[in-house]
């Protein structure tokens, strides 16, 4: 996938954070639901898929990108890395 250069200016996290840095990093058990609460409001952003995939070419491993977790992008991280390397994709870069 190569990245729009301004995809995170899409992003409906988009100032839930620091300006101009997508992803949401909720503190563990402080509010509950609220991870799950923010992955349903990704699915309806415009930018789910590249900030996924930015998410998994950087190894991000905290917060919520793409509507995943750091637990949901661990348990799909395997599959992503074989899926890339069929396609004759690197696997540590988003460029192609």
């Amino acid at each position: 996938m190569n990245f729009r250069p301004d995809w995170q200016e899409h992003a409906l996290c988009r100032g839930t954070m620091e300006p101009g840095v997508p992803g949401y990093f909720p503190e563990r058990g402080r509010h509950p639901g609220e991870t799950k609460r923010m992955c349903e409001m990704c699915q309806q952003c415009p930018v789910v898929s590249e900030c996924l995939e930015f998410a998994m070419v950087n190894e991000i491993k905290h917060g919520i990108w793409g509507g995943l977790s750091e637990r949901g992008r661990r348990k799909i991280r395997q599959q992503w890395k074989a899926d890339r390397r069929d396609a004759g994709l690197n696997v540590n870069s988003g460029v192609e």
